[in-house]
């Protein structure tokens, strides 16, 4: 990525202000685990939620995408279909109580995305995902995952090992989570980065390594 992170903000904020991508025609190209419990939603119709994903995509060349919280796929997704051109994503969803499966989000992914692509379900210091982390470096790296403060930060440090030198950390849920925003404030001060906050509904934060 050639251009600054503050560069990069002036363009996705003019995206958001002018509204043109609607929540609503996300979800028609998406599936959802209840689709009408999900129309009723305000945040997937807002114009400031999932389509920064879109337009982020759009702006950010990206051949290697990373995600933590990978889900229903709808932020990895929005960003593929924004971009075009990524040729590998590898999705981390952390296996809480119970059974997870990912095959609601892998289904997503499949929609506009046909590179390699592995989804990992499990814990982040687990070898064999740390082994798949190492294995490339990665162009951007999707924090979307709420997590407490402690996970925050084990998130943040394994997707800036993870990252390509000059690549960009993008963290969702930075104004919706006071934990979040705190230890994002607290890993770019340890990184010695600016803090780039974008008002996007739950706030977004960008760090450039």
């Amino acid at each position: 990525m050639t251009e600054t992170v503050e560069e990069l903000k002036a363009k996705l904020e003019a995206k958001l202000r002018n509204r043109h991508v609607s929540g609503r025609v996300l979800l028609d190209r998406f599936q959802m685990l209840d689709p009408d419990t999900v129309k009723l939603h305000g945040a997937y119709s807002d114009p400031s939620y999932m389509p920064f994903y879109l337009h982020l995509g759009r702006f950010v060349p990206a051949p290697r995408l990373l995600e933590f919280g990978f889900g229903t796929a709808l932020a990895s997704g929005c960003f593929c279909w924004g971009n075009g051109k990524v040729q590998e994503v590898l999705g981390f969803q952390p296996k809480r109580h119970g059974f997870y499966s990912a095959r609601l989000g892998i289904a997503n992914l499949s929609l506009v995305f046909k590179g390699r692509g592995h989804i990992y379900v499990g814990q982040v210091h687990d070898q064999d995902f740390v082994a798949r982390v190492g294995e490339r470096r990665w162009d951007v790296a999707l924090v979307s995952d709420r997590e407490s403060y402690d996970g925050t930060m084990t998130y943040l440090e394994a997707a800036w090992t993870g990252l390509e030198y000059d690549g960009l950390l993008c963290v969702d849920n930075l104004t919706a989570d006071k934990m979040i925003g705190r230890a994002f404030a607290d890993f770019c001060k340890i990184k010695n980065r600016p803090v780039t906050l974008i008002g996007t509904r739950y706030g977004v934060g960008l760090v450039k390594k």
